[in-house]
């Protein structure tokens, strides 16, 4: 094939023009096609070719049903503020503000109810403290036990003493109420209520007190010992004594005041046990307060030479120490234990065989069977 040669021919007008025409025109657009649609038909198509039109759009939630929370809303507005809402407050309003004053009304509580906790300690113990210092002080007013006194009855065979001489009158009387059956005691009991009446008082040895115990303490308190005091004493001035033999025992414990001694204690009396003279403290206390049941005793002082006036001073012990109080006969005085002298003008004593009679004795002379033995 021939190499080509020269310049190179150029392009015809016609090529120029079918290349980059001049008026291009209207380009076309190309239609877009749904996904779910079917595409048209062309003209020129088969006829029985159809078109099936989109499934209908899902209907909007309609904004006139109250949901839930706005049937409760307008259920609480009708029952608390049935008038509110005739008069043309919301629901909604009605609703809130009652929502709102219960949660004031709560919190206004609770704020309560933190502030009574926060206070209540304190105050329970400062109410606590005030109740504590009232009992104490009601407690230190009140005695630590009371003693109830009584003077025991002599039994049937006590021994009196006169400060005088009997009369003739009196003797007889006397005679006459001591005779009968040595068995009976009617007679005995006769004479001593005649003794009474003429002025006769028990010797110290025929003398016996019962002292119940009691305290209204709230705490226990214990008598530990007892101990007598004198608070003076005299001459004795019998001058008649009458005998009925002193005798028996008392199924209280019993103790005595032994007066000669100094500062005495309590000493045991009974004569069962083997016990008689020792300090009855030494092995036994008396508990009171607290509802301790009362403490009892039987209770003598023995004084022969000297007449005496005196006192029981009782020891106890509690929480706080060691106390001691006194303890009175039953008229807030002193008691009495009554002595015998030496120079004494008659002894009566009953002997109680060949039906009862009186033997009387003086210092200087001997013992007689009475008048007209």
């Amino acid at each position: 094939m021939p190499e080509a040669t020269g310049s190179p021919t150029p392009p015809s007008e016609d090529d120029v023009a079918a290349t980059h025409p001049t008026n291009p025109g209207p380009v076309p657009v190309p239609r877009p096609v749904l996904p779910d649609a079917t595409p048209e038909a062309t003209p020129g198509a088969d006829a029985t070719t159809s078109i099936t039109p989109p499934p209908p759009a899902a209907p909007e939630p309609r904004s006139d049903i109250p949901g839930p929370a706005t049937r409760v809303i307008d259920y609480v507005a009708d029952v608390v503020d049935p008038d509110g809402v005739d008069s043309g407050r919301g629901h909604g309003r009605i609703a809130a503000r009652w929502a709102y004053g219960i949660g004031v009304a709560g919190a206004a509580l609770l704020i309560s109810g933190v502030v009574n906790i926060w206070f209540a300690g304190p105050t329970t113990r400062a109410e606590k403290a005030t109740e504590k210092r009232i009992e104490d002080t009601e407690q230190k007013n009140t005695p630590a036990f009371t003693a109830r006194i009584k003077q025991e009855d002599p039994g049937d065979f006590p021994l009196y003493v006169l400060d005088r001489p009997l009369s003739e009158t009196e003797k007889k009387k006397l005679h006459l109420l001591v005779g009968g059956n040595r068995h009976s005691l009617a007679e005995p009991r006769a004479a001593q209520r005649y003794l009474r009446r003429l002025g006769a008082v028990t010797d110290s040895r025929s003398t016996a007190y019962s002292i119940a115990l009691f305290s209204e303490r709230k705490s226990v308190l214990s008598i530990t010992d007892m101990h007598a005091k004198i608070i003076k004493c005299r001459k004795p001035q019998a001058v008649t004594i009458i005998d009925f033999i002193s005798q028996g025992n008392s199924g209280v414990s019993s103790v005595y005041f032994d007066l000669a001694e100094v500062n005495g204690p309590a000493r045991v009396s009974d004569v069962d046990g083997g016990r008689r003279g020792e300090p009855y403290f030494t092995s036994m206390k008396i508990d009171l307060g607290e509802g301790e049941a009362p403490g009892a005793l039987r209770v003598s002082a023995e004084s022969y030479k000297e007449t005496c006036e005196w006192v029981i001073v009782a020891e106890y012990r509690n929480s706080q120490g060691v106390f001691k109080a006194e303890i009175k006969n039953s008229n807030n005085k002193p008691f009495v234990a009554v002595g015998i002298p030496k120079n004494y003008k008659e002894w009566w004593t009953r002997i109680p065989y060949e039906g009862g009679y009186w033997q009387i004795c003086n210092p200087a002379e001997k013992c007689t069977g009475g008048p007209n033995r």
